[in-house]
């Protein structure tokens, strides 16, 4: 069992505590300036702190899940507490020297994962500062594996996977929304045509760890089939094309 510190209740730092409590091996410790968000993760079974400095004194590993903007306050008004203790950063396009800065004397492992951390099946690249131990990079291995499937990878990549990880669920549920919209449209009850869509999505997503993309969709679309049409829609009104450039270039502007 470990005791892990959340400085930050909103919406990623509850989703990831919740990942946790799942299987009630840690303490989930947490932090937050809001009174409200903190009594909310209180309810969730996390130990609630009334300052930083009590958080600190009884975790042995911090996530530090708050705005990037807010980074230097909390390493500041933690100061000396953060030090030897494992400092998880994922907050996006903020760098490794500066969180290794900024946390002086603390093993590092900036990270990107999603909301689906509390269902356990985030998608988790991370990286780590050049003094993070050996040991601290299994500890991070070990618990975040719960919450997911970790990929150590180069920070670059860690920051490009923002826009993929960090943005898939809502990019992904939008177009489940859309697709049971659709099936609304054609006179299905609105609850049985997002259980048809959450099932179908389920089973693709299966699918997907076998095949790829293109193999699945030739065994779904034979040829002058309905398939084929609502594909070839898709191509007509260019629908791949719209999507590819709403994250490409929507990154590429956040990147200048």
């Amino acid at each position: 069992m470990v005791n892990i510190g959340i400085i930050g209740c909103g919406r990623l730092g509850t989703s990831i505590a919740k990942g946790w409590l799942r299987g009630s091996r840690h303490t989930i410790h947490g932090y937050d300036v809001s009174p409200e968000r903190l009594t909310a993760a209180e309810a969730l079974g996390i130990v609630k702190h009334s300052s930083l400095q009590s958080l600190l004194s009884q975790s042995e590993v911090i996530v530090v899940a708050v705005k990037p903007q807010s980074i230097a306050e909390v390493a500041e008004e933690g100061a000396a507490l953060f030090q030897g203790k494992l400092v998880v950063s994922p907050a996006a396009l903020v760098s490794l020297e500066e969180l290794q800065q900024l946390f002086k004397g603390a093993h590092v492992v900036k990270c990107m994962l999603n909301i689906a951390a509390e269902v356990g099946e985030s998608m988790i690249l991370y990286c780590s500062s050049p003094s993070c131990s050996t040991h601290s990079i299994d500890l991070f291995e070990q618990l975040f594996s719960e919450l997911g499937s970790c990929i150590r990878a180069a920070e670059h990549l860690v920051d490009l996977a923002t826009f993929i990880v960090g943005c898939g669920p809502a990019c992904i549920a939008y177009l489940v929304e859309a697709i049971a919209e659709a099936g609304v449209c054609i006179g299905l009850p609105k609850a049985l045509s997002t259980k048809l869509v959450q099932q179908t999505l389920k089973g693709t997503a299966a699918l997907l760890q076998q095949y790829s993309p293109k193999e699945v969709i030739s065994k779904v679309a034979t040829p002058g089939g309905v398939t084929e049409q609502i594909l070839g829609r898709f191509e007509e009104e260019k629908l791949k094309e719209i999507l590819r450039k709403s994250i490409a270039e929507t990154v590429l502007t956040l990147q200048q």
